[in-house]
């Protein structure tokens, strides 16, 4: 039975990644109610732009995760050779 490589490592990615945008949902609702509350609170575009990095940070580690894995195939540690 054919089983997909490729599905493991990006099956974790997403499950992470909507982990992520739960928590950092969460975050902003908090956020919200204390800037609502009247809490000095000064966020900056970072806050808003964090997604976009963590998206870029997923695919980087998603596709250095695949180079390492197709490296550990290609040149297996060997003791009996």
């Amino acid at each position: 039975m054919y089983f997909p490589r490729l599905a493991v490592p990006v099956s974790i990615v997403i499950s992470q990644l909507l982990t992520f945008g739960l928590q950092f949902g969460m975050f902003l609702c908090f956020l919200l109610y204390y800037a609502l509350s009247g809490a000095a609170l000064t966020p900056n575009a970072t806050v808003f732009l964090t997604p976009l990095l963590i998206l870029l940070m997923a695919g980087l580690g998603l596709s250095l995760g695949i180079i390492f894995s197709s490296l550990t195939t290609k040149y297996r540690d060997c003791d009996s050779c």
